[in-house]
């Protein structure tokens, strides 16, 4: 089934479109709709639908500015214009787009459903041209690819300077400079041979379709993208897009699984290597948790599993690992060279030290750290033998391995501290209709991106579907009583259009509102 939105600010048109076609007999599903492209951008980032439908004039954000979005950020979704207006000018903007129709009202379903075909046969041209591994083998012999993939793994590695670096981007027709940049490292995983050739396919393809993307075959499994952005907020926006896109596209069009690392944002060609070296870290603090995820360098850095180097200590125990214990201690202890006996004083001393930072970190994660480290109570009644390097050796590893249990127990709570929060915030304003993607990730802080990632990660849900949960929920409470009309029921609880609510009421329940409120009724 191929899913399709709409967005069109006249409700009789939207409501045509979802009546007058008969969906259950089509291989489409109408997977959502809205009243202007502003509203619909949430909405169609959350969904990520195969087919949009858009009018072009429309308040907030008109069709064809929505569809260079679209296009921009989700290249696997086929556009089709809907216009009121036969004018060359629109005409050749959505061809300069690079949308899949224009057609003129009034449409009719048959003009419709025939625009629909041929979106999904142009869907299904696409796949069938990826299987096809020529032109990948024929670009990987090319002389001129290689050269630039030699560039790229320069730049990662750090090895050239930057106008070395520059003069030979530009020698081979890449536009490398930028005010920001991050690296996006993808491992693939599951079956071998030409799943993976289709894949790297797949990525070249996206990367194709985006000038602010600049792809490298590292590896057969491993591969890495330079993303570039006017700022900060811009290139992390373009990598989650960019991310989203690529799992999207592997998983509708390969058996396999796309885990991706992001690394962070640095503003110089040198500091390239930076932020591949945190992607890379990421995928090694993590694991095989790391599977099929999106995770970027503060993901890790909130739920503390990474180490940067040169910080204060307690910032430092805050990412640590069990497996930086020995170097956390052989650090701490240099100043004793290869003395072996230790006096009291200095070995309480470090023990005192390490006890206060350990604690403190503790109670910055809202730990009990009492209950954790008890001898914060009474140092003097210490429990440890100290006397020998060996022993001080042990005394730190145990108060070390209970403050990163304690920590790592706690490490969840910072997404779920989040998720609760934009779950709070949903129930708040369920009732709003224009509560969207955007509005509750601006809420809680993070890119609607981001956002979308990590509640669909954390929830199992992606956005869209939670709220319509708590509205068919509310819903279904409203409709219990009977002197209510289903009209103000479905504005309660944030659907301006009755007709559009019986739609999402019976397509989640399986009844429509007159069915559900007689099998109540007849309890």
């Amino acid at each position: 089934m191929y899913k399709v939105f709409v967005v069109d600010d006249e409700v009789v048109v939207r409501e045509s479109i979802r009546t007058q076609i008969a969906w259950e007999d089509t291989r489409f599903t109408l997977s959502g709709e809205a009243s202007d492209g502003e509203m619909a951008l949430s909405l169609i980032k959350d969904i990520q639908p195969d087919i949009l439908l858009t009018d072009i004039r429309m308040p907030f954000m008109d069709g064809l500015q929505l569809a260079k979005i679209v296009k921009q950020t989700m290249p696997w979704i086929r556009v089709i214009i809907l216009s009121g207006h036969d004018e060359f000018f629109y005409a050749q903007k959505a061809i300069g787009i690079g949308v899949q129709a224009y057609l003129l009202k009034p449409i009719s379903v048959s003009e419709l459903l025939d625009a629909l075909e041929s979106a999904a046969t142009a869907i299904e041209g696409e796949a069938k041209a990826r299987n096809s591994t020529a032109s990948l083998q024929a670009m990987l012999k090319n002389t001129t690819f290689l050269n630039a993939q030699h560039l790229f793994t320069d730049i990662l590695t750090g090895g050239v300077a930057s106008g070395e670096v520059i003069e030979r981007a530009l020698a081979f027709g890449i536009a490398l400079i930028a005010p920001r940049y991050i690296v996006v490292r993808i491992e693939l995983s599951g079956h071998s041979g030409g799943q993976l050739l289709l894949a790297r396919e797949i990525l070249h393809n996206l990367a194709e379709a985006d000038d602010g993307v600049w792809l490298s075959f590292g590896g057969v499994e491993r591969i890495a993208a330079i993303i570039k952005g006017g700022s900060d907020e811009a290139v992390v926006e373009r990598a989650y897009s960019f991310a989203q896109a690529v799992q999207h596209e592997i998983a509708n069009n390969t058996e396999l699984a796309a885990s991706i690392g992001i690394g962070g944002s640095v503003s110089h060609l040198p500091s390239i290597p930076e932020s591949y070296t945190q992607a890379g870290e990421i995928f090694k603090r993590l694991g095989s948790a790391m599977a099929g995820k999106i995770y970027s360098i503060s993901d890790l850095l909130e739920i503390g599993a990474f180490v940067p180097e040169n910080v204060p200590r307690k910032a430092q125990l805050r990412y640590a690992t069990e497996t930086d214990i020995p170097a956390i201690i052989e650090k701490l202890l240099e100043p004793l060279g290869e003395q072996t006996v230790l006096s009291a004083l200095f070995a309480d001393y470090l023990l005192m030290d390490m006890l206060i930072t350990c604690a403190k970190l503790l109670k910055e994660l809202h730990c009990d750290a009492e209950s954790v480290l008890p001898e914060t109570k009474n140092f003097s009644a210490l429990p440890f033998k100290r006397s020998t390097r060996e022993e001080l050796d042990a005394a730190m590893r145990s108060i070390l391995s209970r403050t990163f249990a304690a920590r790592d127990a706690h490490a969840g709570m910072k997404y779920a501290s989040l998720i609760r929060k934009a779950q709070a915030y949903i129930h708040e304003n369920y009732a709003d209709a224009n509560i969207s993607l955007q509005s509750v990730a601006a809420h809680v802080a993070l890119s609607s991106n981001h956002f979308c990632t990590i509640f669909a990660q954390e929830t199992g849900r992606t956005f869209i579907e939670y709220l319509t949960g708590v509205r068919i929920a509310q819903a279904k409470e409203g409709l219990a009583d009977l002197s209510v009309r289903t009209s103000e029921v479905a504005y309660s609880v944030g659907y301006n259009d009755p007709r559009y609510f019986s739609y999402i009421f019976k397509k989640n329940t399986g009844l429509t509102p007159r069915d559900y409120r007689a099998q109540y009724a007849a309890k």
